[in-house]
């Protein structure tokens, strides 16, 4: 295929292939100011070609915040057959890229709280634009939002937009389990009318991860036994940054900020749209709610004393990204490399051996989890039934004693287990710090075999093109450094996190053992030599 033709019937020479994807293929068009094709795998039907036609009326008026379809694709002159659109190319880089630290040293070098900030308002303005328009977006998730590198953001994928006609409403029927809201969540969400409400809380989520710099709303630590993952949490409105006080199921995870870093509004924001009760008509703040406080923290933000490239709200007293460094040595938003002038016409010779040499790995060491203090659970439940009546009556004491030894056996296995996962877990913790070192001593290595003796340096690196190359290699080295360190400590936050919930289950069935215990000694009369010395041993050995 060299050519399509649009609505009017202009001719365009398909270029280069842009992006692929489960519905149709983007590829540029040449000599179109800025405009692409998606042809699609699978011709559009009736339906589909309708909404498309719906969304191309609405494209002129909303350039700005999303690449709406600007007309059909048709594979010849007579439009006749259509097979795809043709909308705006956007050269930006995906909301992923920006709030995970990872990719945002390459993506977004220079990119500090601020910009975040901005890219977050800019965002709600996208969504304000959309809804007054009647569009609803429907599958909100982050692989189809771009950010510019002036914190302005385009929403593509736009063609499955849910948009309605004077009888018709063409609904959005796909979506993302990690983006649906808890009151769609495993419904089948075809010819289900979607509402602004429920795009409120893909917004929400999207703007919590840019303000909490990648954390997502609803993975947190358990509260208790029970592990769950952000879709089960979502469908629980389990968010996990809520205050203790509502007694949710999950609490925050840790070296991240505290919702109370941000101002008492935004709080509340998000309560009510990660809460339950958020998903009555209306309930979630709309998008013009969240630009009016997102505009009003970024004219309220304040620089760190001790890490310049730090920004915060200043109604807190501490920096939150420096409670991060202290607690796993990562900088969240450190300092973007600068190169001046006068560094590379005339470089210190031992600049590049003293950087070297300040590459220290990050101390890293086996948290063991805390000891819990806790009330033993109340005594099982005896067992019912005909049988169990008469024995009780006619042997009180024995009935009592194979009742208590079942429940005493089952924390035994319990405790065990618990025991067994918490040493596990320092065994993750030592195979994870083991693995980071290794890694940090391949990537020294690496950068040491580049850089040549004292000498030799001495006499290439007054060579601007040598220093250049040198401060490349240099960089490449940091940033492996860098993402090597945060991925350690997200891997050793995951496993003390396990180990904690270990410990707690532990240290449970050890009260709950001494608890029965305490109970057949004081109550029974059959020997417990066989039985309770081994449970002693085993519920006082952590």
């Amino acid at each position: 295929m060299n050519s399509v033709y649009d609505d009017t019937g202009r001719a365009f020479r398909v270029g280069q292939p842009w992006a692929h994807g489960g519905e149709g293929v983007v590829s540029c068009l040449e000599e179109s100011d800025g405009l692409c094709i998606k042809t699609f795998l699978n011709p559009p039907d009736r339906v589909q070609e309708q909404r498309l036609r719906l969304l191309c009326t609405k494209a002129a008026g909303l350039t700005n915040v999303a690449a709406l379809p600007r007309s059909l694709a048709y594979a010849d002159a007579t439009r006749t057959k259509v097979i795809g659109i043709i909308m705006p190319l956007v050269r930006g880089r995906s909301v992923f890229e920006l709030y995970n630290t990872h990719t945002r040293l390459t993506s977004f070098p220079k990119a500090n709280f601020r910009f975040f900030v901005e890219t977050a308002n800019n965002l709600a303005s996208a969504f304000a634009k959309l809804h007054k328009n009647d569009i609803v977006i429907g599958d909100v998730n982050e692989r189809n939002i771009e950010v510019l590198p002036d914190a302005t953001v385009r929403l593509i994928d736009c063609d499955s937009f849910q948009i309605a006609d004077h009888d018709h409403v063409f609904t959005s029927n796909v979506g993302t389990p990690l983006w649906i809201p808890p009151e769609l969540q495993g419904k089948d969400l075809t010819g289900i009318q979607r509402t602004p409400n429920h795009d409120r809380f893909g917004l929400a989520q999207l703007i919590f991860l840019l303000l909490f710099a990648g954390r997502h709303p609803f993975a947190g630590v358990p509260r208790g036994a029970i592990s769950l993952s952000p879709e089960e949490a979502i469908r629980l409105y389990a968010f996990a940054f809520a205050p203790e006080c509502l007694d949710l199921p999950l609490a925050p995870p840790p070296a991240c900020p505290s919702l109370t870093a941000l101002p008492p509004g935004i709080q509340h924001s998000f309560l009510r749209a990660f809460t339950k009760g958020s998903e009555l008509p209306g309930a979630r703040p709309t998008a013009d709610e969240w630009q009016a406080q997102l505009t009003q923290l970024c004219a309220n933000l304040t620089v760190c004393t001790q890490q310049p490239n730090h920004l915060f709200w200043n109604g807190v007293n501490f920096c939150p990204w420096c409670g991060i460094i202290h607690e796993t040595g990562i900088n969240v938003f450190p300092v973007p490399a600068t190169k001046s002038a006068s560094s590379i016409v005339a470089p210190v010779t031992t600049d590049y051996l003293t950087s070297l040499h300040k590459l220290v790995a990050y101390p890293f060491q086996t948290q063991r989890p805390s000891s819990f203090v806790v009330t033993p659970a109340p005594l099982p439940p005896a067992p019912s039934g005909f049988w169990n009546f008469i024995k009780r009556y006619a042997m009180p004491v024995r009935w009592r004693y194979r009742w208590l030894t079942h429940a005493l056996r089952e924390e035994q296995r319990i405790h065990i287990s618990a025991r067994a996962a918490v040493r596990r877990s320092l065994h993750e913790q030592n195979t994870i710090i083991a693995a980071y070192h290794e890694e940090f001593q391949q990537a020294r290595a690496a950068f040491s075999t580049r850089i040549p003796p004292l000498s030799v340096l001495e006499q290439t690196v007054h060579n601007s093109d040598q220093h250049r190359y040198f401060q490349q290699q240099l960089t490449i080295c940091e940033t492996r450094l860098h993402s090597t360190q945060q991925h350690c400590a997200q891997r050793l936050q995951t496993a003390q996190a396990a180990a904690e919930v270990a410990a707690q289950q532990r240290d449970q069935a050890r009260a709950n053992i001494l608890n029965l215990i305490n109970h057949l000694r004081n109550d029974s009369r059959q020997p417990l030599t066989k039985l309770v010395p081994a449970l002693s041993t085993n519920a006082g050995h952590k």
